[in-house]
């Protein structure tokens, strides 16, 4: 989880971030100080305006992302079908 807080009326550049980072976006997490790296999904989100208005926090919930290789329809190698891989639509 990573919240991000702005002034609701002079938010400037964090107000990008929080009206465009949704559920499914990607992100990379740097944090210096116990030198953690990493790349999450977001997959839930939660915002609130406190303060008459002023304050504005948006909070994501996420979940790492694991780094497999995916099926690929035509791939020689990733879009086989076998016992764990099944086509549905």
């Amino acid at each position: 989880m990573i919240t991000l807080q702005s002034h609701a009326e002079n938010g400037g550049g964090r107000h990008a971030d929080q009206l465009g980072l949704t559920i499914g976006a990607l992100i990379e997490l740097r944090e210096m100080q116990t030198d953690h790296d990493g790349v999450y999904f977001i997959i839930g989100e939660a915002h609130e305006l406190a303060g008459g208005g002023k304050h504005w926090t948006t909070t994501w919930y996420l979940e790492p992302q694991v780094e497999t290789p995916r099926w690929k329809l035509g791939d020689a190698v990733r879009g086989k079908l076998d016992t764990g891989t099944y086509l549905a639509y």
